[in-house]
């Protein structure tokens, strides 16, 4: 029951989403600035993009462990 669920959720979504307008090539970038020591903050300002936007990207790329 609850695998039917996620995938329902996962199509849903997946239907909803609009492309993103930066590239695969261009969000690891943008998340190597962190690992380098840039805020959050400052990534985003620098990159017209919100902090949930960052963490989408984050999320999406990696699943929700920051652990390397």
């Amino acid at each position: 029951m609850h695998l039917k669920i996620e995938f329902f959720l996962e199509k849903t979504l997946n239907l909803n989403m609009k492309k993103s307008k930066y590239s695969e090539r261009q969000v690891f970038g943008i998340l190597k600035e962190q690992a380098h020591g840039k805020s959050v903050i400052e990534i985003c300002r620098n990159h017209n993009i919100t902090q949930g936007t960052f963490y989408l990207f984050w999320y999406g790329k990696f699943g929700y462990s920051k652990s390397a």
